[in-house]
Parts: structure tokens; sequence; C-alpha cells
């Protein structure tokens, strides 16, 4: 063989080989886009070829898609809001993409998605999704930088695209599963309290019978109308919850309405809630989950964004 042929055969070897390891580091990390919905974290993606915004909602197991879009088969199962609300839901197996990531296979809920709409300003949702889509993946909130970031993970819950790695967090508190529901325990006034962390949630919410010893830290209390996913709005307590610390980092005061969140506590296995951590403390900083070491990190250098004011708080999803 002709040397010169050789050799450049053994260069596009070579080339072929770098190219295969930087799609490998490309499909196990992606940088999405993030936008906001009003109190919404969106993302752009597909489901079965149709293209459309997903709403982020760690507070549901898996897949929501919009009925105005896709059609089921019965399934004769409900769907589940925050206060027991029930909703029969159709389904359907949807192959998922969000950016070159492509999720085969996946089981969906059919349901009305109006109400949600109605509060995205304008957005047209064409589902959610929920935790078990991100399961194998570590997935961080980067407000600052308009990104969702999903790395995969491997089987012990290390990073499989370590070049693409970003600094270590500033905290790194540990979680536990509330059914399906990450949850954190965080200090307020003194008080231990178990949180959950719903991405969906458009504020903060804290259960009413666990309430007494937070309402001095529960600032600019104000009746207002609140709904949730399917229900007519109802009147209820919202104020500024102050003085909340994770590990070692502060938060700003963040939008909490207080409701009764029994139905959760009575029905999904794991520690009993004190409240849920929505769209208001994801915002403030750049927080990533992990969920098979069951981590939760924190990045407290950047600004924190500004609080949303009650006044702006008109529903509350779930």
């Amino acid at each position: 063989m002709n040397p010169n042929v050789f050799t450049l055969i053994i260069f596009l070897l070579g080339q072929a080989v770098l190219a295969a390891g930087i799609f490998a580091q490309l499909s196990n990390f992606e940088a999405i886009p993030l936008k906001l919905a009003g109190n919404f974290i969106c993302v752009e993606g597909a489901a079965d070829g149709q293209a459309g915004n997903f709403i982020i909602d760690t507070g549901i197991r898996g897949i929501v898609l919009n009925s105005r879009y896709f059609e089921g088969e019965n399934t004769n199962r409900m769907l589940h809001g925050i206060n027991g609300h029930e909703e029969e839901a159709e389904a359907r197996y949807t192959t998922l993409c969000l950016g070159n990531i492509a999720f085969p296979l996946t089981y969906a809920f059919i349901a009305n998605l109006n109400s949600i709409e109605k509060k995205a300003h304008g957005i047209e949702a064409i589902g959610l999704i929920g935790v078990d889509v991100f399961m194998d993946y570590e997935i961080a909130f980067d407000f600052a930088n308009g990104e969702l970031l999903l790395c995969k993970l491997d089987r012990k819950g290390g990073k499989a695209a370590l070049s693409l790695s970003y600094p270590p967090p500033s905290d790194t508190i540990e979680m536990e599963f509330k059914g399906h529901l990450p949850c954190i325990k965080a200090q307020v006034g003194g008080q231990t309290l178990c949180l959950a962390i719903d991405s969906g949630s458009e504020a903060n919410i804290l259960h009413q019978n666990n309430i007494q010893k937070i309402l001095p830290y529960l600032k600019a209390q104000r009746k207002a109308k609140i709904a949730g996913w399917g229900q007519e709005a109802q009147p209820t307590t919202i104020g500024m919850l102050t003085g909340m610390e994770l590990g070692s980092t502060p938060y700003l005061p963040m939008l909490t309405a207080i409701k009764n969140i029994g139905y959760f506590n009575a029905s999904l296995p794991g520690p009993r809630l004190d409240g849920i951590l929505g769209f208001c403390f994801l915002r403030q900083y750049k927080t990533a989950i992990n969920f098979k070491k069951k981590e939760l990190y924190i990045w407290n250098e950047g600004q924190r964004a500004r609080e949303v004011p009650a006044e702006e708080m008109i529903v509350v999803n779930h």
C-alpha cells in the first residue's frame, strides 16, 4: 500500500474516533435554552415529532401530554392534584426529544392542560415533563444563563460527561423521596422543615397544619384566591417567607401560600412534608438535582434573582 494512502487512512480513522468521542460527550450533556411562562419553567422539545413548549415539573412522576395535540387510550386511572383533585386520564407511549437527547417509548398520560396554559402568559404547552424522565440525569436549573442542563449519570451517579462538568457546588444537600417527590430539609427560624421540590409550583407552599411556629417568618400576609390544576380559585393566605437557609445558603424572601397538603402526606410513602418549594426557590441560585446520588447542589456565588411581588401571584399550580 502506498505510504501516503496508509497515513491518510490512519488520520481519517483517528478523526472518526475523535468525532465519536465528542458525539458521545454531547449526547451525555445537553444545555437546553430555558424560558419562563409566567412562573413556569419551559423548554422546547418534541413528542412523536410534535414540537413545542414543555413545562419542567418535578411535582409529577412522568410525562403529561396536552389533549389538544395528542390522543391516547382509556386507562381507568386518575391524575391527582395537590388537594386530592382527580382528573381522568388517557395514556400512550411516546418518544420525547430534548435537544440531542431522546427518551424513546416513554409512557405518557394525556390530560386537559387549559388551566395551566391560562397561567402561562400566552405560551402554549404541549406537555409537562416529570421526574421519571430525569432519573438517569443530573438536572440543573441555571436561570442566570437561561439554561436547563442535563448531564447523564453512570450507575453510581457520577457524571458521564466529565470534561463538560461545571465547578463544584457551594452546598451539597442530602435528599430523600416522598413517593416520586425529591425532598430536602431546610431551616426557617430555627425550625427544621421537610420540603418537597416541585419545579411546577408557581410559589412555595406551607402545610396549614404545621404553620404556627413559622407564621412570624411569613411577612406581608394577605388573602388571595389561588387555584390548583382544574380547580376553582379559593381564598387562602399568602405572604413572603423570610429567614430560610439551606446548608450555608441563605434565601431571599419567597412568595409562599398556606395550603392543605394532607393528601400528599396520606397518599405517598416517605417522610411527612411540611411544605413544597417551587419556582420561587429554584430561581434564586443555580440548583441541580442528582437523582441517583439523592443529592441537591447549590451554587450560591452568583447574583440572586429578584423575588416576584406577592401582588403578581394569582394562582398556584397543582
